[in-house]
């Protein structure tokens, strides 16, 4: 492969090839300022990302309790054996209005879950609630159970999940479909 003009050869391979690429396609006009200034902060971000990866799934890799309570979700969304289009777009949702995770990382939360969710069973996800206050883990059911209702159809092991979470976290059923104050 022919490496671009001016750039060295140690720069023509591996995740800083792309930018630098850019950066030397980059026009340097007086008349551009502002496409310039957004192309660099464009740059700077892609640059940024290429160093601290994705921030929807660092977030979700830096906080156990996200991390686990997700892993819950993702759990009741496949008690059924399979996974629905509404069941995933009530993830979405739930990822964006509760955590904060926009919609351009939930793939990559997704991908994060699936390569490193296997070390954290189920037990071990609700045992860190435990220690949490009653309404957040009334939060956390009140999530399994829109995800378990979403697809309109309560399969027997997602009623089964949602019990046996609610028994290991000490809520009562009554809880969970009572309205937010």
């Amino acid at each position: 492969m022919a490496r671009p003009q001016g750039l060295p050869a140690s720069n023509t391979r591996g995740p800083f090839a792309q930018a630098a690429f850019r950066a030397s396609l980059w026009p340097m006009t007086d008349t551009g300022h502002k496409s310039g200034v957004s192309m660099a902060r464009g740059l700077l971000a892609q640059i940024r990302e290429i160093f601290d990866g994705d921030p929807g799934v660092r977030k979700v890799a830096d906080d156990p309790i996200l991390s686990a309570e997700l892993l819950l979700l993702f759990r009741m969304i496949l008690a059924d054996g399979q996974v629905s289009e509404t069941e995933m777009a009530v993830f979405r949702r739930i990822c964006s209005e509760s955590f904060g995770i926009g919609a351009e990382s939930i793939d990559g939360v997704v991908e994060y879950l699936n390569d490193f969710g296997y070390e954290t069973n189920g037990a071990q996800a609700i045992g860190m609630f435990r220690e949490l206050d009653v309404e957040r883990r009334k939060l956390l059911a009140r999530h399994m159970a829109e995800i378990a209702k979403a697809d309109s159809q309560l399969a027997e092991n997602e009623v089964r999940l949602l019990r046996r979470t609610l028994d290991l976290l000490g809520i009562s059923p009554v809880d969970v479909v009572k309205p937010r104050d």
